[in-house]
């Protein structure tokens, strides 16, 4: 089952976040951050590598979470922090600066830098967990070609 987000971008003229998440993504990355600070999000990257072409980055950042409290507040018409706290004056004028989308699951937020964007068109990440492995998963139709190398170790 996939949750499909809504994308804000600070200026309406960027493009939009690329990534989907699967519910199953959402309910563990909302697992994780449950005992973090609010605000803070997981930042989807790509680097050239890997056995499939592409190499991911997942990890999670607090660059932007003043900004993105914001934002989110003006989203759900929620009464917002502070816009004239330096801060959050500095950490919106970074997701202004670093070109940065933001897509919305939920509780949870994604953040993709729009050079990336056209390698991440249309992943989608996912979470499972069976006997043998558990993990994120990325399924990117961008991938040069299906991993190949036997590896016991997550492709990408």
């Amino acid at each position: 089952m996939e949750s499909t987000a809504e994308v804000a971008r600070l200026a309406p003229e960027r493009p939009k976040s690329a990534v989907t998440l699967t519910d199953e993504a959402v309910a563990k990355i909302t697992e994780l951050l449950a005992r973090e600070e609010p605000g803070i999000a997981l930042q989807v990257a790509v680097e050239p590598g890997g056995c499939a072409g592409l190499r991911y980055k997942l990890f999670f950042t607090d660059r932007y979470s003043k900004a993105l409290a914001l934002v989110r507040a003006e989203r759900e018409g929620k009464p917002a922090p502070a816009a004239d706290d330096p801060e959050t004056a500095e950490q919106c004028a970074a997701l202004e600066a670093d070109d940065i989308a933001v897509g919305w699951f939920g509780p949870v937020s994604v953040v993709t830098a729009a050079h990336d964007d056209h390698q991440l068109e249309g992943a989608r990440i996912g979470y499972q967990e069976t006997l043998e492995s558990w993990g994120f998963t990325i399924d990117n139709p961008n991938s040069k070609a299906p991993c190949a190398c036997s590896s016991n170790e997550p492709c990408g």
